[in-house]
């Protein structure tokens, strides 16, 4: 061995050891853990955490979205046409007197009432817009915002029923208003529950120091509003929610992509039908020695314009193309993501009827209306109601609902005159030939009635009643011979029975 060869260090054995990603396999197949699943979250994180970190991030995106994205404006606009309809929730008083009969007095004084109360100004405590577009405004907050927040101001100031309301932006709910309370009750986003998980009030952002509750609280300030004064409303998805969460922020990262392939697409179409290039200079002759001009030559790219290019210099043509082949199966596979996420058919938010016969469309429309069903009957119950009810108690003790006689209702019967039903907007059908004679069919093998099919055409059967009435009425008195009974026949039907008599 050299001397040299001590010196010489040596380079230590490398052990290779391919690395392997650990995978684990669960009873489901859904919690497997490997390549393809390892960003996918396994920590269940409770739902407050969440809608704490996350609330004002999905807020102003989904406001940002309902301003300037068109689908989204739409599923918003078919919402409002379709819960709230041009005439809003209609009511239909059913009070009865002792005898189980109705009490058509009562009936018609507080229906008469109820109308005046829904009237421009009225029920609105800023004295604007009528109780329809009030209605309209509750889902542009769930919708938008995720819940809405009404105060209920129960004095004579605003109208003479006594009763009235004030939306409010959810933001003044602060979500970072998070503390324990003496009293054994803690403040969660804003919103004091008792033990139960019960909300007792509601902690809204002030400057009022005037006000009798009001407090700082890390150099905010707040006042506390009793949860009996308060509307809070949200559409809850998990048992211990405490806010609501804007109705489109599953579909929100989707429909913002789309925003900006279509933008892509646009600016990728300009580009291609914009005259550009770059310029050159000749380099033939001797040189200038003036000052040049250190900008260069440049040139607006607009189309159908002609410029005149300097001397000595040469334009080299840019044509880019842009098909854009794909942009139609694009946006459309795209919204159809949309329109699953949002819960209503593909043809009518994207407005596209492209291959849409009479069964596939009636079927689509089948499901869009169970759906906006659904949400009138929330509505009714957490919404309409109860303001009806509070409305009523209000306005008999205040003596404001006045009968035909001239009297008023009486306070201790609030409780019946409180009973209703209130009707959600319906629908026609393309073909009502088809449904008439299918109504009246079930009517004849008595499996519905009158009343219910008014009913289901979006109608008051009493209304409707006594319309009939007085009807018959007027041609007797005019002497106008009623039509004969035209039944419920079909076309054909009634084309053959024309035939048979002529034979």
């Amino acid at each position: 061995m050299a001397l040299l060869d001590f010196f010489r260090s040596r380079k230590p054995e490398r052990k290779t050891q391919k690395s392997r990603s650990r995978n684990f396999h669960g009873a489901w197949n859904g919690a497997e853990v490997n390549n393809l699943t390892s960003s996918w979250t396994r920590t269940s994180v409770p739902i407050n955490e969440q809608i704490y970190r996350d609330l004002e991030t999905l807020r102003a995106r989904s406001r940002d979205l309902a301003k300037n994205d068109v689908h989204v404006k739409k599923f918003i606009r078919l919402i409002k046409s379709n819960v709230v309809g041009r005439a809003g929730v209609v009511l239909q008083s059913k009070v009865k007197d002792a005898n189980g009969s109705v009490d058509e007095a009562a009936v018609e004084a507080i229906e008469s009432a109820w109308k005046e109360f829904c009237e421009w100004g009225v029920a609105n405590v800023k004295g604007q817009g009528t109780f329809v577009e009030m209605q309209n405004l509750f889902w542009d907050h769930i919708l938008r915002d995720g819940e809405v927040l009404v105060l209920k101001i129960e004095s004579p100031k605003y109208n003479r029923f006594g009763y009235s309301l004030q939306f409010l932006d959810p933001e003044v709910l602060n979500i970072k208003n998070n503390q324990e309370l003496k009293n054994g009750h803690k403040v969660r986003m804003g919103v004091e529950l008792d033990d139960a998980g019960r909300a007792v009030a509601y902690h809204l952002t002030s400057k009022d120091t005037t006000h009798n509750t009001f407090y700082e609280f890390h150099g905010q300030g707040y006042i506390r509003i009793p949860a009996s004064k308060v509307i809070h409303r949200y559409l809850s998805e998990y048992a211990d929610q405490v806010r609501g969460i804007p109705e489109i922020a599953v579909v929100m990262n989707r429909i913002k992509n789309l925003g900006g392939y279509e933008e892509a697409e646009v600016i990728g179409k300009r580009v291609s039908a914009s005259k550009m290039g770059f310029f050159s200079r000749n380099q033939e002759g001797e040189g200038y020695e003036g000052e040049e001009d250190e900008e260069g030559v440049s040139m607006d790219a607009s189309p159908g314009t002609l410029e005149e290019i300097p001397y000595g210099v040469d334009f080299h043509q840019f044509n880019p193309t842009h098909d854009g082949g794909t942009y139609e199966t694009f946006v459309k596979t795209a919204l159809k993501s949309v329109a699953s996420g949002l819960g209503v058919s593909y043809h009518t938010l994207a407005s596209d009827l492209e291959g849409v016969n009479y069964s596939s469309g009636r079927l689509g429309a089948l499901e869009d209306r169970d759906f906006y069903m659904a949400l009138q009957d929330w509505f009714i119950a957490c919404f309409i109601k109860p303001i009806f009810k509070e409305w009523v108690y209000n306005a008999v003790m205040r003596r404001a609902i006045t009968l035909s006689n001239g009297g008023t209702l009486r306070p201790t019967d609030i409780t019946r005159y409180q009973q209703a039903n209130f009707q959600g907007r319906r629908w026609l059908w393309v073909d009502p030939a088809k449904d008439m004679a299918a109504n009246e069919k079930a009517i004849t093998l008595n499996l519905t009635s009158r009343a219910a099919i008014i009913r289901e055409q979006g109608r008051d059967p009493e209304d409707v009643f006594k319309e009939i009435a007085e009807e018959q009425k007027r041609f007797k008195e005019l002497e106008i011979n009623q039509p004969a009974e035209a039944g419920f026949l079909m076309p054909e039907e009634t084309e053959q029975q024309t035939n048979d008599e002529q034979d």
